[in-house]
């Protein structure tokens, strides 16, 4: 399911898609390529600053600005441009969780397969009171995909902390994720 959304984001922002290949290879495990346009390890080691693929879950998002993009002139600073465009709307996080159907913005409950009528009526909903389960919003979720309404969750276990401290000249910034258990 969230490869789906992730996918449906890549699209409403003229990424190409051959893009989410390459973020599969960058994450999975192993260095057998995905798909004939997407990169391994030897692909990155090739460039003038060599470096292999995570192999792991993103730490940061920024980090798919190291990912192949197919298609995508890097010099130009396209790519840098488009990845601009759904920094607000993806984030990294150590394991594969839930969106909070409460703090979602609307571009990605779009994503999840919403349409724009649903997306307002959720987000009146929200404004009066925070959802506290699934199926209080089912009639406003109604033919919305079994795996993306499954992808959905009403409370978070993971917060972004971010900070700034100021000093003089000088600066230290704070930017953390935090996890709560259950």
């Amino acid at each position: 399911a969230m490869l789906a959304v992730f996918q449906r984001l890549l699209q409403e922002h003229e990424i190409p898609p051959a893009f989410t290949n390459s973020v599969l290879d960058w994450i999975d495990p192993d260095d057998l390529q995905f798909s004939p346009d997407s990169a391994e390890s030897d692909y990155y080691l090739t460039m003038e600053h060599p470096y292999r693929t995570r192999n792991a879950y993103l730490v940061d998002p920024g980090e798919l600005a190291m990912i192949k993009m197919d298609g995508v002139d890097e010099q130009s600073g396209e790519k840098a441009r488009l990845l601009a465009g759904i920094m607000p709307y993806v984030t990294a996080l150590p394991t594969p969780t839930a969106i909070n159907i409460n703090t979602a913005l609307p571009e990605v409950l779009l994503a999840m397969g919403l349409n724009a009528e649903q997306v307002t009526a959720l987000d009146n909903i929200r404004k009066t009171a925070p959802i506290e389960d699934i199926g209080t919003v089912s009639g406003v979720l109604q033919g919305m995909d079994d795996n993306a309404r499954n992808a959905l969750k009403f409370s978070s276990n993971y917060f972004r902390l971010g900070g700034e401290l100021r000093y003089g000249k000088t600066r230290l910034f704070l930017n953390s994720i935090l996890f709560r258990s259950p």
